[in-house]
Formats: structure tokens, sequence, C-alpha cells
């Protein structure tokens, strides 16, 4: 790993806001309902029949920022991956002890509808189905402020829980970006290559962050780290993507709070676009989360 200095990060990381009003409505696409979320500049759709995730996030007058599947029905290693912003229950070794599989995700969390449980022209409350192998069910608030986005989830017990361990699991998809910042915590601990993910290319040191290099990459990989703050290329600027509040020390010897994975396209069914997910923990009972979604611009 090499170690230097750079501009980037320290740059990068800080922050512009600008103040805009507000509008809300609803849509359908696909059958499917949209809910549009809107505060001036800033736009979520949420569609609650995928698993209560959010499939586009824009600032200003910008694209998309979030990678999306074009062909959700078509499966993807068994899996249909719609793409978006969304809540698993982890880690994934538990989903064999707990649900009898190891792929794909658990559907009541990745793929089942969601109940609306409130709307807001800026906000949006949904409720997963109650998942009978885990008795538990995710909550989750997604908001628009004139700056950013705010999604809070958290794991609510339906009866007895299993005693394996669980996390709260927050995964983001996006468009493989030319570079990624991550900003360590104090523990400052890097797994780079987890299990049978292999290593990210690099990543370069600034004082307390990282840099991956991602235009280097070939092949699928993944890094975790004690982290809790991520800096993603968009364009026109960079998406700050952080964690809220303090994760406590899970105590294990692999970080597992942040992690970057990286789907390659040499590694995808032919005609998928690679992209990059961007994932936090937070550990059950204690399993609220809040993540924050802000564009930077240059």
């Amino acid at each position: 790993m090499k170690s230097t200095r750079n501009p980037f990060l320290a740059a990068a990381l800080l922050g512009a806001a600008a103040l805009f009003g507000q509008s809300c409505c609803h849509l359908r696409e696909g059958g499917a309902e949209r809910i549009v979320l809107e505060n001036g500049d800033v736009r979520a759709v949420v569609v609650p029949e995928f698993g209560g995730r959010v499939t586009s996030l824009q600032f200003a007058d910008g694209p998309n920022l979030l990678w999306v599947n074009p062909r959700p029905d078509d499966l993807m290693w068994d899996w249909r991956n719609h793409g978006g912003e969304k809540t698993w229950i982890g880690p994934q070794e538990s989903w064999k002890t707990v649900g009898g599989k190891t792929w794909p995700p658990p559907a009541s969390f990745d793929a089942e509808p969601y109940v609306v449980t409130h709307r807001s022209p800026t906000s949006v409350a949904l409720l997963s189905p109650a998942d009978t192998h885990w008795n538990l069910r995710a909550s989750r608030t997604i908001e628009v402020f004139p700056d950013r986005l705010r999604v809070t989830s958290e794991l609510l017990p339906t009866g007895d829980v299993p005693a394996e361990r669980i996390t709260n699991w927050s995964v983001v998809q996006l468009p493989p970006p030319p570079r990624v910042a991550v900003r360590l915590t104090e523990r400052k601990r890097i797994a780079n290559g987890i299990g049978e993910d292999k290593p990210l290319p690099g990543p370069v040191r600034l004082d307390d962050s990282l840099v991956f290099d991602l235009r280097s990459a070939e092949a699928s990989g993944k890094c975790s780290f004690d982290a809790d703050r991520f800096l993603v290329d968009v364009p026109g600027g960079q998406l700050e993507i952080r964690q809220l509040g303090e994760t406590p020390d899970d105590g294990l010897a692999t970080p597992e709070r942040a992690q970057l994975y990286f789907a390659a396209r040499a590694e995808l069914p032919p005609g998928y676009e690679p992209y990059i997910e961007v994932e936090f923990t937070k550990p059950h009972p204690a399993s609220r989360q809040q993540i924050e979604y802000r564009f930077l611009g240059k």
C-alpha cells in the first residue's frame, strides 16, 4: 500500500449546500408504483414493490447517480438484481445457517414488496414483510433535504431472533467511478480481499484515508474497512456517502463496518454493465443506522 499526500480527499470532503423548495408525485412504470420525493434540486425515486429500494437519485439537472439493472427480470447468479439502494440482512455467512441458502439474498428484505406506512412530499416510510426464518422485518425511512438524501433503517423483531450474528446491511449500487475515497475511523483496519473476493487495486494512503483508482480494475473484488465515509467520483463532482453516528466494536478479526465491492464486466452475464457497491453495516440488536448522500461539486 503506497503512502503519499494528495489534495483530492481533503478538498472533496468539504461540503457545499444549497436551499431549495419541495414537491412530490406518484407514478407507475412497468406496473410498479414509483414514489417521487423532491426537495428543490434533490430528487429520489422509491419503488416499494422491489424491496422498498431507491432506484434513482438526482441532484439539480444531473443524471441518476445509481446503477439500475436495465434487465431486472433476467437472473444474475440466480438473483433478480434490481440495483439501486436497499437494506439487506447480514452477514452473508449467516444466510446458510438461518435460511438454508448462501445465495441469493433473503427475499423478504431484498425483493418482496414493502408496505408504505407514511408518506409526505419529502419522505416515505416503509416496512418489509416479516421473515419467518429470521423473525425480523426491516423498516426504512427515506427523506430528501435541501442538500442530501437520508435513509434510516432498522431491523425489528417479530418473534424469537436466531442466535447467529446479525447485521443491518446497507447496500447501494453505483456505476463504476474512476476513483473512490474512503475515510478511516479510529481503528483504521483494512481487509483487501475477503473470502472468495479478490483484492481491489491499490489503494493509495492519504493520512487517515484511502483512494482506490478503479480504472485499472479488471476483476471483481472487495475490500472492508473501519470507515464511516466514502467519496465517489460522479459527473460534475463527488457523491459523499456517510454513516452517521458511531458503530460499536463488534470484536471481529476482520473489519465489517464499511465495504467496497467492484463487479467487473468480465464476470457479469453478457450485456451487463459493471457496478460498485458501497456498503455499511450495523450489528443487531442496536441496528438502527442512518446513511446520508450529498453531492459535492468540483
